[in-house]
């Protein structure tokens, strides 16, 4: 008999040691990583993600088109366009027979020439935090259409024409920032019109320009023949011409500043407490370091800091990565492994026993709460924090030794699950000793 307490007292003392395991691991699973960098990082990356055509698109959402297309007090942009074509037909001292107002299925293309706040995309994180912090408000040009100037593909004649397709954007040739370009892709065949209107024609497919939006006008006009032989078809032309612009419009509420705090982005780099809001606030912690440096620049050198460190904080002691993702799981296997040993050990010896044991030890005793501890400290909590080590440092450690934790972990469960038989054979020969 004392020889069986002796056993269990090492028994005892091996599970004693499991519950500092235990207790360590949480230590380490919920303590601050020292030099993590990850509030700084994740600004950075938001950042990298921020896209300045997003931002002139956010701002040309303010201009009505129609403000730049020469219709000024007709009732339709229709008008406006058709009206201004006769315009330049009228400059040539020709006429032409124009279906006005009556465009099949309107394809149009108005894209406004937009002055923006752009950011310097290899600058510094000084030029960000001062492009993301701007409130200055983005500026349009206004097409000034008595300045328009008109070219054509071929001679017109006094056929019936219907206008296409229409497109307003900067000009190719750029002479002035203001400059914009103008095409009107017109053709004589109206029983490609919309049937809609004209029930009684047949409809064909109508968006033969689509193939044509990006051609330069001295891709059509340099050739006398210009679009007939790019097409082969003599009832299909363009006129195009320039338009100079007049003062710029400021567009108000189009400020970066604005755009940024309408996105989802915006909460991922600025902060508001009781003393105010702060843009890039975990980035101003290490500011000194990387304010002089690009993005990727202060992404590489937080990377490697963080990498470099690989330690945690321990009761205010600094703690190796290594402790916890593989010192862990090994103790914890080579302890349960003892422990399993002496319990086998413990189950043979008790095969030949007479008489009841009388020894304090959780593990021995049969009611509930009991069993619920002994299948904690040997199974659930070892898995439970050796798979939360893992998935909390997974991104920071090399994948072989994020492989080797795991093995590890395994190897855990299985010597838990081995312990746990063991000692329910224990539990019931003390049951029939009890009953004897």
């Amino acid at each position: 008999m004392e020889n069986l307490t002796e056993i269990l007292k090492t028994i005892k003392q091996y599970f004693h040691l499991l519950l500092g395991i235990s207790a360590t691991g949480l230590a380490l699973l919920l303590s601050p990583k020292e030099n993590d960098y990850k509030g700084q990082l994740s600004e950075l990356n938001t950042l990298k993600r921020l896209d300045p055509r997003q931002y002139e698109n956010y701002a040309r959402g303010f201009i009505g088109v129609n403000s730049l297309l020469p219709y000024n007090t007709w009732a339709q942009w229709e008008d406006g366009i058709t009206s201004q074509i006769k315009k330049a037909y009228t400059q040539r001292n020709e006429t032409i027979n124009l279906l006005e107002g009556k465009f099949p299925n309107p394809d149009w293309e108005i894209k406004p020439i937009i002055i923006i706040e752009k950011p310097l995309i290899d600058g510094t994180l000084k030029d960000w935090e001062k492009w993301i912090k701007s409130k200055v408000n983005a500026n349009y040009y206004t097409p000034d259409w008595s300045s328009a100037n008109t070219s054509m593909s071929q001679q017109v004649g006094n056929e019936l024409i219907i206008v296409r397709h229409f497109i307003l954007r900067q000009s190719e040739y750029k002479r002035n920032p203001g400059e914009y370009s103008y095409r009107a892709y017109l053709d004589k065949e109206i029983n490609e019109i919309d049937t809609s209107k004209y029930p009684n024609i047949k409809n064909k497919r109508w968006n033969w320009w689509s193939r044509f939006d990006t051609i330069s006008s001295q891709t059509f006009f340099e050739n006398k023949n210009g679009l007939r032989d790019s097409i082969g078809n003599q009832k299909r032309f363009i006129i195009e011409g320039d338009v100079d612009s007049k003062p710029q419009t400021e567009i108000n509420g189009t400020s970066v500043y604005n755009w940024l705090q309408k996105s989802n982005e915006w909460k991922q780099i600025s902060k508001t407490d009781e003393l105010g809001e702060s843009i890039l606030p975990e980035l101003h912690s290490v500011w000194t370091e990387v304010s002089d440096k690009s993005i990727n620049d202060a992404i590489a050198y937080l990377t490697n800091k963080r990498n470099e460190a690989k330690t945690i904080s321990l009761i205010g002691i600094s703690v190796s990565f290594l402790l916890a993702l593989i010192i862990i799981p090994l103790a914890y296997f080579l302890v349960s492994v003892y422990l399993l040993l002496h319990l086998k050990y413990l189950n043979r010896k008790m095969a030949t026993l007479t008489e009841n044991i009388t020894f304090p030890w959780i593990g021995l005793y049969d009611f509930t709460l009991a069993r619920l501890i002994t299948f904690l400290t040997f199974i659930a909590i070892p898995l439970g924090l050796c798979i939360g080590i893992i998935i909390r440092y997974n991104d920071w450690v090399d994948k072989n030794l994020i492989v080797l934790s795991s093995v590890l972990t395994f190897f855990v469960f299985l010597t838990g699950i081995a312990i746990e038989f063991q000692n329910k054979k224990i539990r019931k020969t003390i049951k029939k000793l009890t009953n004897k």
